[in-house]
């Protein structure tokens, strides 16, 4: 998912003259409507930082997580604290491997891996091994086909019956 320049925002006082010109019987409430769109500019700025539109910030589950794309695996984290990041599980015995290293994509945190099809496996378990400046741990992931319910980035969530 690219990272567009944020469209210029209307204005508030802007939208809130329009709404009162279209319908009179808005105008009582023209100060509680203001209020009300200051708190989504608010919300809106604090969710994506003003660096991209929020209907793409709502579609991050499109470019982070594991997906099956062409003949290839690609997986994407947000991890900005990290200094390595590993892909670990059935594939690789459970251990760190370089083939299974994720690169940092950008200053923003964002990571990446790329896989051949032949990689990962319907039902392989996974789990993220995240290095930081003095320490490391993993993070649960789960099946290369599915996600677990609780993860961020996932369309069909589904935990397999294996797992707790």
């Amino acid at each position: 998912m690219p990272h567009p320049t944020r469209a210029p925002a209307v204005p508030i006082e802007r939208i809130v003259k329009r709404a009162v010109r279209r319908d009179p019987y808005l105008e009582p409430y023209a100060d509680r409507i203001r209020h009300r769109l200051s708190l989504v500019d608010t919300t809106q700025k604090r969710l994506t930082g003003g660096r991209l539109a929020l209907a793409d910030f709502a579609a991050g589950h499109e470019y982070f997580g594991l997906h099956l794309r062409g003949n290839q695996w690609v997986f994407r984290e947000w991890a900005p604290n990290a200094t390595r990041i590993f892909l670990v599980g059935d594939a690789t015995g459970w251990k760190e491997a370089e083939p299974f290293a994720l690169t940092r994509k950008n200053e923003d945190g964002v990571w990446e891996l790329r896989l051949p099809k032949k990689s990962l496996r319907h039902g392989d378990l996974f789990r993220l091994r995240v290095h930081w400046r003095g320490g490391q741990g993993d993070r649960p992931r789960d099946r290369a086909d599915t996600h677990l319910d609780h993860l961020a980035w996932a369309r069909p969530c589904a935990r397999p019956d294996s797992t707790t």
